[in-house]
């Protein structure tokens, strides 16, 4: 949750925070399709905690278009992911 608040105190626009919210819920995305055979519910707290952190504060922009990017960009994610259009490669 603290780094949602810092990352939003720091971004100096509406535009560039939502960027950044899409990009933030594209990494959830990658990380709920990473863990889909094994789920834990952690990970589930984490991803919401920074959301929560995330929208409180937000000083420019409307907090549902940055909720709904960040659904967007983990459900665009997950897709590309699942639809093997993008690969990941472990170490």
């Amino acid at each position: 949750m603290v780094i949602g608040l810092i990352v939003a105190l720091v971004t100096p626009s509406a535009v560039i925070g939502y960027i950044l919210v899409f990009l933030s819920g594209f990494f959830a995305g990658r990380v709920l399709y990473e863990r889909r055979n094994n789920i834990i519910f952690p990970f589930f707290i984490i991803i919401a905690g920074f959301v929560i952190g995330y929208l409180a504060g937000m000083r420019y922009g409307e907090r549902t278009i940055a909720a709904i990017s960040f659904v967007i960009g983990a459900i665009v994610s997950y897709k590309l992911y699942s639809k093997k259009i993008l690969r990941d490669i472990r170490f």
